[in-house]
């Protein structure tokens, strides 16, 4: 796999909508452009902000902010920190994923 379809493969994708960034859909008036993000979290996609308010009741339930500064993590403290996160259930989990990716 090669990096540009290891980029494309980790696309957003919104929380509500299931629709991938950069991909149209003109059924749902989704025009392929830059999802938004959870600015709490970080860690959840929204195609707008009518679909983040129609899935709130199921993420807020999940949605805390970042702990983690993963720019200054190694790959040691990445892994580490993702055996621990997935183990415990960790709301940080996408930023180790985020930086073991980089």
């Amino acid at each position: 796999m090669n990096a540009a379809t290891a980029t494309q493969s980790f696309a957003p994708v919104c929380s509500y909508y299931l629709v991938k960034q950069g991909t149209p859909n003109p059924f749902l008036g989704y025009s392929g452009s830059s999802l938004k993000r959870c600015t709490r979290c970080k860690g959840a996609y929204y195609m707008d902000g009518g679909a983040q308010k129609l899935q709130w009741k199921i993420h807020k339930k999940n949605c805390k902010p970042s702990s983690l500064d993963t720019t200054k993590m190694d790959m040691d403290h990445c892994t580490k920190a993702l055996k621990s996160a997935l183990y415990g259930g960790s709301p940080d989990l996408y930023f180790i994923i985020k930086r073991v990716r980089e």
